[in-house]
């Protein structure tokens, strides 16, 4: 009875991400779960691989973070940097997501003590080779571990300005990283 509810949490957590993304527009798609207790410590570099079989459509690199009433801070410095098939990659990139607002109230509403938040890391992309990447990302937070985070997911599609235009204010996106990350200018792009 007690794992009952540990595994209705990670069930509700996996649809939830799952409920992010459009399966049928995702082009590569990989998730990392942490279990409760776990903690995120601040040398694991998460490896989140995709797999890009076209090159020829602008792209959009999409996150979706999951946290339980563990996390105490209302934003989540990540740091990231993508490798590309042939093994080059950029220096890493920092960017901010900010989870509630200076009250501590959420941006997401809770599925049985998990919030589920978006955002996009980068927007009408080209990416220059088909093949396997990989996101090497890790937290970049104060404290050595992060409790709370449960699973984070990360995605590519195509970019669609009409569906995702660039946002004017915090509060009208599912995003705060308006800029493009370091990493997307000179060689990944065409």
């Amino acid at each position: 009875m007690k794992y009952m509810g540990k595994i209705l949490v990670l069930l509700l957590t996996a649809l939830a991400l799952a409920g992010c993304q459009d399966e049928g527009s995702a082009l590569g798609s990989a998730e990392a779960e942490l279990s409760k207790g776990q903690g995120w410590a601040y040398g694991d570099s998460l490896q989140l691989a995709f797999t890009l079989p076209d090159t020829s459509l602008p792209l959009q690199l999409r996150l979706a973070v999951s946290v339980d009433e563990d996390y105490a801070f209302r934003n989540l410095w990540l740091k990231f940097r993508l490798v590309q098939p042939n093994g080059k990659s950029q220096p890493p990139t920092q960017t901010e997501l900010v989870l509630a607002n200076e009250l501590g109230e959420w941006y997401a509403e809770p599925e049985w003590g998990v919030y589920s938040f978006q955002s996009v890391l980068g927007r009408n992309i080209q990416l220059p080779d088909t093949g396997a990447y990989t996101l090497h990302l890790k937290h970049f937070m104060r404290p050595d571990t992060l409790a709370g985070v449960r699973a984070i997911q990360v995605w590519v599609q195509p970019w669609d300005s009409t569906q995702f235009p660039a946002p004017t204010a915090p509060e009208d996106s599912d995003t705060v990283n308006t800029q493009r990350p370091k990493w997307l200018k000179e060689e990944f792009l065409k």
